[in-house]
């Protein structure tokens, strides 16, 4: 499978050995030498699920050569009973004709977290796989044999679909731990401005002084490092409302 006309490469991470792997020195020879993909997340690991040990390793193998992780499991099982949506990456799961429900059982499943951008193989498509897997929140599904250049674009779209969550969960622990250094009035104003009322009105609605409201408003801005109060309206909305909550 040759994706490298898809997923660029150059320099190095290791890929983690197939979990059903027990032969301890084919298991050390697994671990080879990694290409980093760019421009996707230095430490990106395609993981798949595929109950053919022989298959999903010719297919690990082709990603590793393409510069990107990989990691095969048999089933479900084994990959939820790992941290894999620990790193940035995307899943791939194979339906094999005999187990049509493996989407049900992966959705199911009390380990799975629906993080990780999910691609599902099948070896036929019928539309009731296909509802399993638009129910299951897939982002690609394919009928193999499939093109591997058109698999190779999904994998490199579910791998920036991928970091661009975590880039926005990281912004959002940023802001949320910002927001937690302000006291309760300083919330109460924010919540008002932000909601466009003027510092006179915030003021009678508080029942503090308009410099008072002014004082706390600065300083809300201040530690909440926005430089305008558009910049902490934006703020505002990406905040639970709950947050933003003013006691009459």
């Amino acid at each position: 499978m040759a994706l490298a006309s898809v997923l660029s490469a150059p320099p190095s991470i290791p890929v983690a050995p197939a979990v059903w792997d027990r032969n301890p020195a084919r298991r050390a020879a697994s671990v080879v030498p990694m290409r980093r993909a760019e421009p996707f997340e230095p430490r990106a690991i395609v993981h798949m699920i595929h109950p053919d040990e022989e298959v999903a390793m010719g297919v690990a193998r082709s990603w590793q050569a393409s510069g990107v992780g990989s990691q095969v499991y048999p089933d479900m099982d084994a990959f939820v009973g790992t941290e894999a949506a620990r790193e940035p990456g995307c899943l791939i799961v194979h339906v094999p004709f005999a187990h049509a429900d493996m989407l049900d059982l992966l959705v199911d499943h009390p380990g799975w977290s629906g993080e990780l951008p999910m691609i599902v193989t099948a070896d036929r498509v019928d539309l009731r796989t296909a509802v399993r897997a638009m129910k299951a929140g897939v982002i690609d599904f394919f009928q193999t044999p499939c093109d591997d250049r058109d698999l190779g674009a999904a994998v490199a779209s579910a791998i920036r679909v991928d970091r661009a969550r975590r880039d926005a969960e990281a912004r959002t622990a940023g802001l949320r731990a910002r927001f937690d250094t302000l006291t309760r009035r300083e919330r109460e104003v924010m919540a008002l401005v932000t909601r466009g009322l003027l510092n006179k009105q915030v003021a009678g609605h508080l029942n503090l002084s308009e410099i008072t409201v002014k004082v706390h408003r600065g300083s809300a801005m201040r530690k909440m490092e926005a430089r305008t109060l558009a910049d902490l309206v934006r703020m505002a909305d990406m905040l639970d409302e709950g947050d933003l909550r003013v006691e009459p």
